[in-house]
This record gives structure tokens, C-alpha cells and sequence, in this order.
């Protein structure tokens, strides 16, 4: 068996090059199966003396010999130094990560915290504590606790005590939390606007499923204050009382797909996260305004999530911002992002953007659209959010009339999704009347000109179809799905626009969970059946 285990943890560990202390992958393979180098190293000096072959085979393989020392120093570096629990050095966090069952018996009620199982057993029983002997300031936090409220968008985590204050109180509250809302939570039914029997392709089984999910709850939408907040800059987390994280915001990030590849610092461990807080990565905000996160992981890179999540999140806190009495908190952006910012409205003087990993400040603003809600379950209030953009930049394409029947074009825009014959498609569709657009070569004004008079939008699923929400009332918009990558989004807001929907579903063979954790695929686009419904809606 620990042959076994060696080789393992040997292999995978060297599996990686240019290992380091920031790699995180090896340190939760350590951390999962518990090692402890010392017992492992005494081992293997028993295997070098019993099966010296044995040891000369793991030697010439792995490299074992010098696989324990490293692991050793690697695990002193990250999780401290082992050394015996006295009422002198004890630490909580450092008591509950080397003492497991410690955590599990807290989980479930058996005793209220860690320092009392140190008190009334741990002295006795001589337990330990993990040391950190390096000056560098990092903490490891372990476990982090999921909360949430009431109005949060996803069940991530224990609901905890928030004070429910107006939106003209949330600036100025005291509370550690506090949460506004602005829309509550509304019910939706796109059954009507689906127009189903006019839908094509061989993924029926898939469209039929999704043609019975026509309904929908809208989140409510929310700002929420806490106060000493940490701000994983990069990616849209919000950390708290240091041992805390809101379940919106991990949601929105870790436990998206690829989330983990995302946050070094934040990994699992036995069914939990914890986090390596390192003092070189992080810096506090010498501001006296409250800051508000723009930004998530998604909004930027995605045009569709810049739009639903981060401009959307922006648009709430306007008044605010005009006023001076809040600030946003970015990461490096870039000049159109810089730019679509302060032509929404949010002046040049109140975006700070942080180049630090991780930032925190005295009082943090997290907005509710920065999760997937929405543009995921979007409600009525997002129809005033497009209208107001629409008027913010409908001056960018003056002169210039907007096309009738539209084809929104992917060919150019790198994607995992790819449509092997959309020049053809685009071709057929141009013959017809269509005029085909590239929105990933166009500014955000652009894009909404091209919009603006379409009676009829045709394109793929992706995140360009946010901007049929710019289309006029009576636009009929067909969306080009795959059956292992495909949701209700876009169904959700044409009905919510007064829109006909139709669907154009491709089976795929690329399977759908795999799809969705970013694996690429591509497909063919049945051509005739698509111009002869396009034809059809003229």
C-alpha cells in the first residue's frame, strides 16, 4: 500500500514542471491524503534498508529520495512546521487544520470550537498545531465558511445574520453585513413567446426538454455592504471576517467551471476550501468612500457578461458614483472597458484600478449582478438597464442605416464552440437578404446600431445575443444551439421584450457535461433548413 501511495504522489507531484510554493495542485494531493513527511521518511529509510531493488526502482522512477525532503519543506513552507498545541501558541485556524476530526465534530454539534476541544482535550491528549517559520506574513485560513442571506441568489452556504436596510442606509450602516435590495424576486413564463413547432435539427429529445423549462424566477437583485472586506481582485470574491466567504460571490467564480484553475489561493480540501492568504499579493485601500467590485472573472473576458454582469452591476450604483459616495474597485482594465465605464455614466475619478491580487478596504459593496443570475434568470429590471445603454450609446454610428434581417457572425472570434461551415451559412443567408455582422470587430455603439432595426437576428448561442436586446419590439430572433451547450437565457429575454423565439437545435457529439467545463467542439450548421425559416419569418 504505501508503495503504492509513494509512487503515486511521487508521479503526480513531478508531473508538474517548474514546481513551486504557488502550485496548488500538489499541495492539495498532499493535504488530502494527509502525509506527513516525517513518518514517510522514516519509512522510506526502512524500504532503502528491507527492498533495497524496490528502493532503486522508486529511486530511478519517481526520484523518491529527494521526493520527501522537497514535500517535507514544501509542507513546512505552505501549512507551517507540526509542533505540540500549548495555551501560549494556540491558534484556532492552525489547530483545526491539524486536527480534521476537530473540524468534523464542530460541523456537526458535538462541541462549539476549536478552543475548547483544545482545552477540555486536546491538552491531554497532546495534540498539535501547524507553525509557520517564515517571516512572510502569509495565513492559511482553513476551513472558509459559505454565507449567505435570505436574498441571495444561490444556496451556496449557511445563511447568516444580515441587516436588512434600505438602499439610502447601506453606505452609511455600521453592521459587519448588510444587504439592500433593489428588485425583488419575480415569476416568469416564456411558454407563449416559444414558438416550438417552428424549431428544426436532430437534437429533439434535448429541445423538447428545454422547450418544457420555459419558466423562470428572476433573483433579487441586492447590494450588500461588509465592512474590513477582502477582495480577490481578479476574479470577483468577497472575503470577510477572515474566515468567511459570500456564497454569491464563490459561487460565481470557484464553483463556475474551470473555477479552481482560476484561484491558486482557494482550494478544495476534504469536502471544504481553504485559502492561502499571502501578505505579498494583497493590499488595503486607503480610501475613506466605500468601493463597490465591478468585476468578476467572466465580465472580463465576455462581452456578454461585461454587459449583464459588470455594466449592469454599475448601472444600479449610478447615483452613487455621481455623487462621490462610492468608488469602483477594478482590476487592470482595459481602454474600452475604461471607456464603456465612463460613458455609462460612472465618472473617470471614482475607478480605481488594483493591480494587487487580493485588496481590502474598510467598507466593500458586492452587487448581486456580478453572479450568473443575471443574465442567467434575468428579471424586468434589466430591460430599464439595456434601454438606458441603448440612449448612453446609440450616438456611436450616426448616418448610417441599420440592417433589416440580421446574421450574427462567430468566424474570426477565437471559441471552443466553432461552426465548421458558417461561411457557408452566412453566404446562403447574404444571398437572401441578410447582412451578416462580425460584433467582435465592431464597438459596443456599433453593435447596438446594428440592432436597432432588425425585424429578424440569426446567430449562434454566445454572448453576443445579449445584444438582441437592443432589437426593436416585433424582432423574431433565432438562436443556433447545440445540444450539449445550450440554456434558456436568450429565451428569457426575448420574452421578456415582447419577442418571438425560435430555436435551431444541433445534436453534438461532444457530451454535455464535458461541453459545459470549457472542452471545444465543433459542429455543422444544417444550412437549408436554416435559410428556409428564414425565409419562412420574412
Amino acid at each position: 500500500m504505501f508503495l503504492q501511495t509513494l509512487g503515486g504522489l511521487a508521479e503526480q507531484f513531478f508531473t508538474f514542471p517548474g514546481v513551486k510554493e504557488g502550485d496548488f495542485t500538489q499541495m492539495r494531493l498532499l493535504a488530502e491524503r494527509r502525509v506527513r513527511s516525517s513518518k514517510e521518511a522514516h519509512i522510506w529509510a526502512q524500504i532503502g534498508a528491507r527492498a533495497p531493488k524496490a528502493a532503486e526502482i522508486l529511486e530511478t522512477r519517481f526520484g523518491a529520495a529527494a521526493f520527501y525532503p522537497g514535500f517535507s519543506a514544501f509542507l513546512d513552507r505552505t501549512f507551517g512546521c507540526p509542533e505540540l498545541a500549548t495555551k501560549e501558541n494556540f491558534d484556532e485556524q492552525s489547530y483545526l487544520f491539524a486536527n480534521r476530526d476537530v473540524v468534523d465534530a464542530i460541523a456537526r454539534g458535538e462541541i462549539a470550537s476549536a478552543r475548547l476541544h483544545f482545552l477540555t482535550h486536546g491538552v491531554e491528549e497532546g495534540r498539535q498545531i501547524r507553525v509557520r517559520r517564515d517571516a512572510s506574513g502569509d495565513e492559511f485560513t482553513y476551513p472558509l465558511i459559505l454565507t449567505r442571506s435570505q436574498a441571495s441568489n444561490f444556496q451556496i452556504g449557511e445563511i447568516i445574520a444580515v441587516e436588512q436596510v434600505k438602499r439610502s442606509q447601506l453606505l452609511a450602516t455600521e453592521s459587519n453585513v448588510a444587504i439592500a435590495v433593489v428588485a425583488p424576486s419575480e415569476p416568469h413564463d416564456a411558454t407563449q413567446t416559444f414558438r416550438s413547432e417552428n424549431s428544426i435539427g436532430a437534437g429533439r429529445l434535448e429541445f423538447d426538454a428545454l422547450a418544457t423549462q420555459c419558466a423562470w424566477r428572476s433573483a433579487p437583485v441586492y447590494l450588500a455592504a461588509f465592512r474590513d472586506a477582502c477582495v480577490e481582485i481578479e476574479n470577483g470574491i468577497l472575503l470577510f471576517e477572515r474566515d468567511k466567504a459570500w456564497g454569491d460571490s464563490f459561487f460565481a467564480t470557484v464553483l463556475a467551471p474551470g473555477g479552481l484553475n482560476r484561484t491558486p489561493d482557494i482550494f478544495p480540501l476534504d469536502g471544504r476550501y481553504g485559502w492561502l492568504r499571502r501578505a505579498e499579493a494583497e493590499t488595503t485601500l486607503d480610501v475613506e468612500t466605500p468601493v463597490m467590485l465591478a468585476c468578476s472573472w467572466a465580465s472580463r473576458v465576455n462581452h456578454g457578461h461585461w454587459l449583464m454582469n459588470c455594466l449592469f452591476s454599475v448601472y444600479l450604483a449610478l447615483d452613487e458614483l455621481r455623487s462621490e459616495r462610492l468608488k469602483l474597485l477594478c482590476p487592470p482594465l482595459s481602454a474600452r472597458q475604461r471607456e464603456e465605464l465612463v460613458r455609462l455614466g460612472a465618472p473617470q475619478t471614482s475607478i480605481i484600478e488594483a493591480s494587487s491580487r487580493y485588496v481590502t478596504a474598510s467598507k466593500v459593496i458586492y452587487p448581486s449582478p456580478l453572479t450568473t443570475s443575471a443574465n442567467m434568470f434575468p428579471g424586468s429590471i434589466s430591460l430599464r438597464f439595456l434601454e438606458y445603454v441603448a440612449e448612453r450609446f446609440a450616438c456611436g454610428a450616426q448616418g448610417r442605416t441599420a440592417p433589416i434581417y440580421v446574421y450574427v457572425s462567430r468566424e474570426g472570434f477565437a471559441s471552443g464552440r466553432l461552426m465548421a461551415n458558417e461561411r457557408q451559412l452566412a453566404e446562403a443567408l447574404a444571398d437572401i437578404g441578410f447582412t451578416v455582422i462580425r460584433p467582435h470587430e465592431l464597438s459596443f455603439s456599433e453593435q447596438i446600431h446594428a440592432m436597432s432595426n432588425a425585424a429578424i437576428v440569426i446567430g449562434q448561442f454566445g454572448a453576443a445575443l445579449w445584444n438582441t436586446g437592443f432589437a426593436p419590439r416585433h424582432a423574431k430572433i433565432v438562436e443556433i444551439a447545440t445540444s450539449n451547450y445550450v440554456s434558456n437565457e436568450y429565451l428569457f429575454l426575448s420574452h421578456l421584450c415582447g419577442r418571438e423565439f425560435y430555436r435551431v437545435m444541433i445534436a453534438a457529439e461532444s457530451p454535455q457535461n464535458r461541453a459545459y467545463e470549457g472542452e471545444s467542439f465543433s459542429f455543422d450548421a444544417p444550412v437549408r433548413e436554416i435559410v428556409a425559416l428564414a425565409r419562412k419569418l420574412m
